[in-house]
């Protein structure tokens, strides 16, 4: 692929992340907000870590020598375990892009107050997604190049003065804290949050690290991208508490431009459906081209795309904050062990470049 500058990778490793959950504050509360100060505690935390993995999966990429997912996390080659890899990749990545489809229809439902405009909004959701990810990564990264900046300024301004004009009230744990047992505790919630988000991440964040001879676009793109995204968190979870109102709301970032002005309202929306496309691509590019690798599916792709966007589309109709509070989690604890064989592979890599120098 061609060269990709700092920008660029900034804006698509924090594209991977923002999607339909964070941005929309939804995922944020659930996670982070509802904790209280040591809810933030955790987001710092969280993004910390997200920062560090990033990192070190575009240099395991950049040194293997490749960017498919099951491979660049595998520190030896034993093809039942890269297999199964793959599988869990693939069914997670399947399940966000879900999400998003869920997540693009509640918000087209919040606009426009039709449950018909959700189905049908959906399912072109599904259809563009579907259509544009046969552009590869590149495409994904073009989306993400386009929309992050301006959805990013959206964001921290809405709730920048949500906070002037509400103020900043008591930072309490919410009784919601208690109400997923599927997380339990802050501490729970924010490893979970890094695992599931890295997870799902992996798939369009490690082609980038085949895309320049020298580390620090990569390095520099990366670390950027984390320090914003947990500024953003920082911001909409001060926000949330400021206009508690949001939290009872499945897209929490709506209710909060609505405070400030109804057209402020529209304008966040629109840039946050842009959001939710591209994280419905980054996680659904691979999932093709995972399945190109046995010919009768490389020879009809479009077909098969197709049919896993039909699937996605009826699997997001069961709704986009039961979908976050349960398959999330999920794949968070599952997600652990991916992670940990990264990092194996990545100390192996270095170790290797080490003694050949």
């Amino acid at each position: 692929m061609d060269k990709i500058g700092t920008r660029q990778i900034c804006a698509t490793f924090m594209g991977c992340f923002l999607g339909a959950g964070f941005v929309s504050g939804q995922e944020l509360w659930q996670y982070f907000g509802c904790f209280g100060i040591q809810g933030i505690a955790g987001l710092f935390a969280a993004c910390f870590i997200l920062t560090s993995l990033g990192i070190i999966l575009l240099l395991t990429a950049g040194m293997s020598g490749t960017g498919e997912m099951d491979r660049v996390v595998m520190p030896v080659e034993l093809p039942w375990l890269r297999t199964a890899i793959g599988a869990v990749q693939i069914t997670f990545m399947f399940g966000i892009y879900t999400v998003m489809a869920s997540g693009a229809g509640t918000l087209i439902e919040n606009l426009t107050g039709s449950h018909t405009a959700r189905i049908v909004g959906s399912a072109i959701f599904c259809a563009l997604v579907t259509a544009v990810s046969l552009g590869g990564v590149e495409a994904v990264v073009k989306t993400f190049g386009r929309v992050v900046p301006v959805l990013v300024t959206l964001t921290i301004v809405t709730a920048l003065i949500v906070i002037m004009k509400n103020g900043i009230g008591r930072i309490a744990v919410s009784p919601k804290a208690a109400s997923n047992p599927l997380l339990g505790s802050w501490g729970i919630a924010a490893a979970n949050f890094t695992s599931y988000n890295f997870f799902c991440a992996i798939g369009a964040l490690a082609p980038l690290g085949l895309a320049n001879e020298s580390k620090k676009p990569a390095i520099r793109g990366v670390i950027a991208g984390g320090v914003i995204l947990f500024i953003i968190g920082l911001c909409l979870v001060f926000a949330m508490h400021s206009g508690s109102a949001a939290t009872e709301t499945e897209l929490p970032i709506l209710t909060l431009a609505e405070m400030v002005h109804p057209v402020f309202s529209w304008i966040c929306a629109i840039f946050l459906l842009g959001a939710m496309f591209g994280a419905a691509m980054s996680v659904f590019t691979p999932v093709p081209r995972y399945f190109c690798r046995f010919a009768c599916i490389e020879k009809h792709r479009m077909v098969f795309s197709s049919l896993l966007g039909v699937a996605a589309w009826a699997a997001s109709q069961l709704g986009f904050g039961s979908l976050i509070g349960v398959l999330y989690p999920i794949y968070g604890y599952i997600a652990f062990a991916v992670i940990a064989l990264l990092i194996i592979n990545f100390i192996k890599r270095v170790q290797t470049d080490s003694r050949s120098r």
